[in-house]
């Protein structure tokens, strides 16, 4: 939430898929509400799509990008267990900040999404 009130452009790119994406789903199950929607938002009813939208980098990108990211989803729910035990444990509330949190370099890549998340000083 508060990546998309400072203007983060991927977490504006994510709510647009997902909102996009979730209309082209819903248009069998609900067909006039999600014309409605996508016809407001986009100009183009999503009751005209014939089928799900994929990955626009490719399938190659998905598979290399997909293995990777479950080869470290282990380390990353570690650290984000630490990191809430830890402010548990210290009387923190999740969203106080917290200082002495190292991220750890195999998780550097998301370093500034980890540090928002998690208010990390």
């Amino acid at each position: 939430k508060s990546r998309l009130y400072d203007g983060d452009l991927n977490a504006a790119w994510t709510i647009h898929r997902i909102v996009r994406d979730f209309m082209s789903a819903f248009s069998p199950i609900c067909p006039f509400f999600t014309h409605h929607i996508s016809s407001t938002i986009y100009g183009q009813s999503a009751v005209d799509v014939d089928s799900f939208p994929g990955n626009p980098f490719g399938k190659k990108y998905d598979e290399n990008r997909n293995g990777y990211l479950r080869s470290i989803t282990n380390e990353l729910q570690s650290f984000n267990g630490e990191v809430w035990s830890t402010k548990k444990e210290n009387g923190i509330s999740l969203n106080q900040p917290i200082s002495g949190v190292v991220i750890p370099e195999n998780l550097k890549e998301f370093s500034e999404i980890l540090t928002s998340m998690h208010s990390l000083e």
